[in-house]
């Protein structure tokens, strides 16, 4: 039995049925299995976009005197080093590599 059988066998009914997918990417896994906080992709997916990068908008990682004029407890955080800059960017590659998987998932069912 293939992994759309169940459904294929929904579809040929011809009273409706109510279908919920709800994966859990791309949020962070328990922290035993995920002591780096990260999304986890699926192992197929862990080459997928090599070079992403959190988008280096005018707001990102803003200078001390910008980031005193922010609200809240934003404006207390410090600029990110290049070691927390590194392991931001690893991280947002991780949540669209954990994403695709969702894509592959919304495909098969269409």
């Amino acid at each position: 039995m293939n992994r759309l059988d169940r459904l294929n066998k929904l579809t040929e009914q011809e009273k409706p049925f109510f279908l919920a997918i709800t994966p859990f990417a791309p949020h962070v896994g328990q922290k035993e299995k995920s002591p780096t906080h990260r999304p986890l992709p699926p192992r197929r997916h862990n080459q997928r976009f090599p070079d992403l990068k959190i988008p280096r908008n005018p707001n990102f990682n803003p200078e001390d005197e910008h980031q005193t004029n922010r609200g809240g407890w934003v404006k207390n955080l410090p600029k990110m080093d290049n070691e927390a800059v590194d392991f931001a960017d690893f991280v947002f590659r991780t949540r669209a590599q954990a994403l695709y998987a969702v894509d592959e998932i919304v495909e098969d069912v269409v």
